[in-house]
């Protein structure tokens, strides 16, 4: 008996030692990978794991792990999350691979963790717990958020850039290409995609430029580009740019495209402007002349008209002509206005017969009719007449052409009186309102915007700056225009003006004789048919006058006559004098010399700002050429009125 127990003993112990030697060889593995490993047992209790795994729970020995679960470590807030992935371990009886979670250290720190568990089975298949192993991925986790951060940014800038960005590969390929990119193009970024750049492209440049930058060059591009598939002409600046790989290796390019059509119209409109600016000297120039010239013959006209010897028929040819110096003199003024511009040479006046008068003489000859309608008690405005006349002149002649088939302007005029609450940018206060209105062809919605614009036009004939032209002299005026327009039906343009309370004086009688006086007068002018002419005129008023050429020769003059005590009654002053001294400096020094002397400032140019602001300047009166005799003795009475 003792020797079987014997015999027993020896084969238990022969059988575990085997068993002993497996089971430290799987602990020494356990402990030598460095990977952390767990098991659990099926009520997802530990039944071990290798210190590695115990010290990230902060225990110094494996072993005070046994029989604790996640709940009681200091990941218990992960703990539902680990061991819902457990449970469906063991139920799938199927690995669960590559699962990231976070983890809470015992230090209180959150770490990253990249877990893989299988389901342990015994020999005939039942599932008695789960095993598991990770990694500590925090570093690595980290890097590639940023990474994701870094290329989520780069996708933002990328996307949202207000350049065009396109990629492609090393054979000319486009792989991607930004929102901005598509527009230009004119394409779907689905279009794009899958271009080849060298193969496809027809602009012969465009693609010398991509080539260039897949031998390591910088491309560059400038022109109009047609895209091949959308068929757009683009105004396009592309650089193309080589890529290279981390070890230097060509993987590539991008091209950055820029829309340069606004860029284009920016350069049409200077060189436009530029070509204005030269239009506005020389227009200064011949209406400078032309002034001179009409102021000749205005003179010689009215001197005509004077004769009591002539006859009834004479005068109404007489008259005839003036209107027409008259008319030419208004033509010259808007030609300066337009070219130029101009501050606004302003006096108080009704626009009733103003803005009549411009209607109808716009609607001569055209197959267009005219309705005015005016009340009386329309209110005054204190305004440049020559520069409201052209405004509204542009105003019809756009309404004619709109109608080229004919039609009625009709032309309005009310007191407005506008509150705090009005929904218009201007000031509260008295106005006056003046509606034109045609019959026309109405302009779309898209283009209400901007059809105040210097430029634009949507006729074959035109240039596109009489509307704004208007707009810019109605805001001189510290006005506003605006407009209603329904295509098909016609247009309605609203002109808001500020009214004064004052009324404005009655134009004189035209057949009323000239104010005469009496006293010595220096006329300062360049041109020699005007000196003779007003030498003439100032006679014919009953004034005494001596001539100068220039500023220099009409100093002179004024000291002699300042020394002998024969003092001049008031001096005409021309503003301009080629190669001279003109009416600004010489009236400067004739008040150094006689702080009294009462200056008239007369220029064919009409739009000097000297004119507009003549008594800052240490003149008494204005006049602007061509001028009537009516208008010059009325002038030249008040000054001489005063200097006595």
């Amino acid at each position: 008996m003792d020797e079987a127990l014997s015999s027993n003993y020896r084969e238990l112990h022969e059988t575990a030692q085997p068993l002993e030697q497996s089971r430290s060889m799987l602990q020494l593995i356990i402990e030598s990978i460095p990977v952390r490993v767990f098991w659990k047992d099926s009520y997802l209790r530990y039944l071990g794991c290798n210190t590695l795994f115990a010290r990230d729970a902060g225990l110094s020995q494996p072993e005070q792990l046994l029989g604790k679960d996640d709940f009681a470590m200091s990941w218990r807030e992960q703990a539902e999350i680990y061991q819902a992935d457990d449970r469906q371990v063991m139920e799938s009886r199927r690995p669960k691979i590559n699962i990231v979670e976070p983890q809470t250290t015992p230090a209180g720190a959150k770490i990253w963790l990249n877990t893989s568990k299988v389901p342990l089975q015994t020999p005939d298949g039942e599932v008695f717990g789960v095993l598991g192993v990770y990694e500590d991925i925090t570093a690595r986790y980290h890097a590639e958020e940023a990474l994701r951060e870094s290329e989520e940014k780069f996708r933002l800038v990328f996307e949202k850039a207000p350049l065009g960005i396109m990629h492609y590969d090393r054979t000319s390929t486009v792989t991607d290409c930004n929102a901005k990119f598509a527009e230009i193009i004119g394409a779907p970024k689905e279009a794009l995609i899958g271009f080849n750049l060298i193969r496809q492209l027809k602009d012969d440049q465009m693609r010398e430029a991509v080539a260039a930058s897949l031998k390591g060059e910088v491309g560059y591009y400038e022109g109009d580009y047609l895209s091949v598939i959308a068929g757009k002409l683009s105004p396009v600046r592309a650089i193309y740019q080589p890529i290279f790989s981390s070890d230097g290796v060509l993987s590539g390019g991008v091209a950055i495209f820029e829309d340069i059509s606004e860029r284009r119209r920016a350069e049409s409109e200077r060189l436009q402007f530029n070509k204005l600016e030269s239009l506005g000297t020389l227009a200064g120039g011949i209406a400078h002349d032309f002034n001179n010239i009409l102021t000749a013959i205005l003179g010689n006209i009215g001197l005509a008209a004077l004769d009591d010897k002539i006859s009834h028929r004479v005068q109404d040819r007489l008259a005839q002509a003036e209107a027409a110096c008259l008319r030419a003199r208004a033509l010259s003024q808007q030609l300066l206005t337009f070219a130029k511009g101009g501050a606004p040479v302003k006096k108080l006046f009704s626009v009733t017969e103003l803005l009549t008068e411009s209607t109808v003489f716009s609607c001569v000859g055209s197959p267009v009719k005219c309705e005015t309608s005016f009340p009386d008690n329309l209110w005054s405005i204190e305004a440049d007449p020559g520069q409201i006349s052209q405004a509204f002149q542009n105003l019809i002649i756009n309404a004619i052409q709109a109608m080229p088939t004919g039609g009625t302007i009709k032309v309005w005029g009310e007191n407005l009186t506008l509150a705090t609450s009005i929904d218009l940018p201007l000031s509260p206060g008295k106005y006056i309102k003046i509606s034109v209105q045609d019959q026309g062809m109405g302009i779309p919605a898209e283009h209400l915007p901007r059809i105040f614009d210097p430029y634009f036009t949507t006729k074959q004939q035109g240039s596109g700056l009489g509307l704004a032209s208007a707009y810019a002299i109605i805001k001189k005026h510290h006005g506003h225009i605006a407009v209603e327009s329904e295509p098909g039906v016609g247009t309605t343009f609203f002109i808001y003006l500020p009214a004064v309370e004052q009324q404005a004086p009655p134009q004189p009688a035209k057949d009323r004789e000239p104010l005469v006086g009496k006293g010595k007068i220096l006329v300062m002018d360049d041109e020699e048919i005007v000196r003779e002419v007003l030498g003439r005129i100032l006679a014919r008023l009953g004034y005494e006058a001596e001539f100068a050429a220039d500023g220099g020769e009409a100093i002179e003059k004024f000291v002699q006559a300042h020394g002998s005590g024969q003092r001049f009654a008031g001096v005409i002053l021309d503003l301009t004098v080629p190669g001279g001294m003109g009416g600004k400096e010489t009236m400067a020094r004739l008040l150094e010399i006689d702080p009294e002397t009462k200056g008239i400032v007369s220029s064919g140019y009409a739009d000097d700002p000297i004119m507009a602001d003549f008594q800052k300047y240490g003149f008494s009166r204005v006049i602007a050429k061509p001028y009537k005799i009516s208008e010059l003795g009325k002038i030249l009475h008040e000054v001489t009125a005063e200097k006595l």
